[in-house]
Protein backbone atom coordinates (compact mmCIF):
# COMPACT_ATOMS: atom_id res chain seq x y z
CA UNK A 1 0.00 0.00 0.00
CA UNK A 2 1.32 3.46 -0.83
CA UNK A 3 2.55 5.43 2.14
CA UNK A 4 0.24 8.21 3.31
CA UNK A 5 -2.94 6.62 1.97
CA UNK A 6 -5.40 5.70 4.68
CA UNK A 7 -8.22 3.24 4.24
CA UNK A 8 -11.14 2.30 6.40
CA UNK A 9 -12.12 -1.34 6.54
CA UNK A 10 -14.97 -3.00 8.39
CA UNK A 11 -13.65 -5.30 11.11
CA UNK A 12 -15.79 -8.42 11.21
CA UNK A 13 -13.76 -10.36 13.77
CA UNK A 14 -11.30 -9.80 16.61
CA UNK A 15 -7.60 -10.55 16.08
CA UNK A 16 -4.24 -9.38 17.45
CA UNK A 17 -4.33 -6.13 15.46
CA UNK A 18 -8.00 -5.50 16.15
CA UNK A 19 -8.66 -6.32 19.83
CA UNK A 20 -11.88 -4.34 20.04
CA UNK A 21 -14.94 -3.99 17.84
CA UNK A 22 -16.36 -0.45 17.86
CA UNK A 23 -16.93 2.67 15.81
CA UNK A 24 -14.18 4.47 13.89
CA UNK A 25 -13.12 8.06 14.19
CA UNK A 26 -10.35 9.98 12.44
CA UNK A 27 -7.73 11.66 14.66
CA UNK A 28 -4.96 13.68 12.98
CA UNK A 29 -5.37 11.67 9.83
CA UNK A 30 -5.09 8.34 11.66
CA UNK A 31 -7.91 6.01 12.54
CA UNK A 32 -8.58 5.09 16.15
CA UNK A 33 -11.32 3.20 17.91
CA UNK A 34 -14.25 4.94 19.55
CA UNK A 35 -15.21 2.35 22.15
CA UNK A 36 -18.30 2.20 24.30
CA UNK A 37 -16.46 3.49 27.38
CA UNK A 38 -15.04 6.52 25.55
CA UNK A 39 -16.66 9.81 26.69
CA UNK A 40 -17.10 10.83 23.03
CA UNK A 41 -19.09 7.66 22.40
CA UNK A 42 -21.30 8.37 25.42
CA UNK A 43 -21.90 11.95 24.24
CA UNK A 44 -22.73 10.61 20.78
CA UNK A 45 -25.26 8.24 22.36
CA UNK A 46 -26.84 11.13 24.27
CA UNK A 47 -27.08 13.15 21.06
CA UNK A 48 -28.62 10.20 19.24
CA UNK A 49 -31.24 9.83 21.99
CA UNK A 50 -32.13 13.53 21.96
CA UNK A 51 -32.01 14.09 18.20
CA UNK A 52 -33.83 10.96 17.06
CA UNK A 53 -37.55 11.61 16.88
CA UNK A 54 -39.79 8.95 18.43
CA UNK A 55 -41.26 6.88 15.62
CA UNK A 56 -38.38 7.69 13.26
CA UNK A 57 -36.80 4.23 13.60
CA UNK A 58 -39.02 1.89 11.58
CA UNK A 59 -37.93 -1.22 13.47
CA UNK A 60 -38.70 0.29 16.90
CA UNK A 61 -41.40 2.95 16.88
CA UNK A 62 -40.89 3.65 20.61
CA UNK A 63 -37.20 4.53 20.21
CA UNK A 64 -36.32 8.22 20.15
CA UNK A 65 -37.24 11.41 21.96
CA UNK A 66 -40.98 12.31 22.04
CA UNK A 67 -40.62 15.69 20.31
CA UNK A 68 -43.90 15.49 18.37
CA UNK A 69 -45.77 13.35 20.89
CA UNK A 70 -44.99 15.42 24.00
CA UNK A 71 -43.27 18.72 23.15
CA UNK A 72 -43.61 20.39 19.75
CA UNK A 73 -47.06 21.81 19.14
CA UNK A 74 -48.31 20.75 22.57
CA UNK A 75 -49.64 23.48 24.88
CA UNK A 76 -47.78 23.74 28.17
CA UNK A 77 -45.27 21.08 27.16
CA UNK A 78 -42.09 23.15 27.35
CA UNK A 79 -41.92 23.01 31.19
CA UNK A 80 -41.84 19.18 30.94
CA UNK A 81 -38.94 19.35 28.52
CA UNK A 82 -36.29 19.69 31.23
CA UNK A 83 -37.36 16.49 33.00
CA UNK A 84 -37.55 14.59 29.69
CA UNK A 85 -34.02 15.73 28.77
CA UNK A 86 -32.73 14.76 32.21
CA UNK A 87 -34.34 11.31 31.90
CA UNK A 88 -32.91 10.75 28.40
CA UNK A 89 -29.39 11.71 29.52
CA UNK A 90 -29.53 9.75 32.80
CA UNK A 91 -30.65 6.52 31.12
CA UNK A 92 -27.96 6.60 28.43
CA UNK A 93 -25.44 3.75 28.73
CA UNK A 94 -22.17 5.21 30.02
CA UNK A 95 -23.89 7.84 32.18
CA UNK A 96 -23.83 7.34 35.94
CA UNK A 97 -26.14 10.29 36.69
CA UNK A 98 -27.47 13.50 35.16
CA UNK A 99 -26.62 16.52 37.31
CA UNK A 100 -28.58 19.09 35.33
CA UNK A 101 -30.48 19.51 32.11
CA UNK A 102 -31.72 22.62 30.41
CA UNK A 103 -32.72 24.24 27.18
CA UNK A 104 -33.15 27.60 25.53
CA UNK A 105 -35.79 28.45 22.99
CA UNK A 106 -35.02 30.85 20.13
CA UNK A 107 -38.32 32.08 18.71
CA UNK A 108 -36.58 33.81 15.78
CA UNK A 109 -34.89 30.68 14.44
CA UNK A 110 -37.58 28.38 15.86
CA UNK A 111 -34.97 26.21 17.53
CA UNK A 112 -34.34 24.62 20.91
CA UNK A 113 -30.76 24.29 22.19
CA UNK A 114 -30.23 21.57 24.77
CA UNK A 115 -27.66 21.62 27.56
CA UNK A 116 -26.79 18.97 30.12
CA UNK A 117 -24.22 18.09 32.76
CA UNK A 118 -23.65 14.47 33.72
CA UNK A 119 -21.30 12.16 35.54
CA UNK A 120 -20.11 9.46 33.15
CA UNK A 121 -19.08 5.95 34.15
CA UNK A 122 -15.43 7.10 34.34
CA UNK A 123 -16.46 9.28 37.31
CA UNK A 124 -15.77 12.58 35.53
CA UNK A 125 -18.30 15.37 35.05
CA UNK A 126 -18.98 16.34 31.44
CA UNK A 127 -21.28 18.94 29.91
CA UNK A 128 -22.82 19.21 26.47
CA UNK A 129 -20.33 22.04 25.78
CA UNK A 130 -17.40 19.62 26.17
CA UNK A 131 -18.24 17.92 22.88
CA UNK A 132 -18.39 19.17 19.32
CA UNK A 133 -21.93 17.87 18.87
CA UNK A 134 -24.79 20.30 18.21
CA UNK A 135 -27.68 19.63 20.56
CA UNK A 136 -30.14 21.76 18.58
CA UNK A 137 -33.63 20.96 17.32
CA UNK A 138 -34.82 23.22 14.50
CA UNK A 139 -38.30 23.55 13.07
CA UNK A 140 -38.49 24.10 9.34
Amino acid sequence: MAQGIRTLELATYIDAENPTIGDWRIVNGDFSWLTADDPDATAQSIARRLLTYRGEVFSDQLRGFPWFQSILGQRGAIPRLQSLIRQAVATTPGVRSCQSAGYSVDQTTRSISITWQAIFDDGKIYTSADFDIPFVIEAS
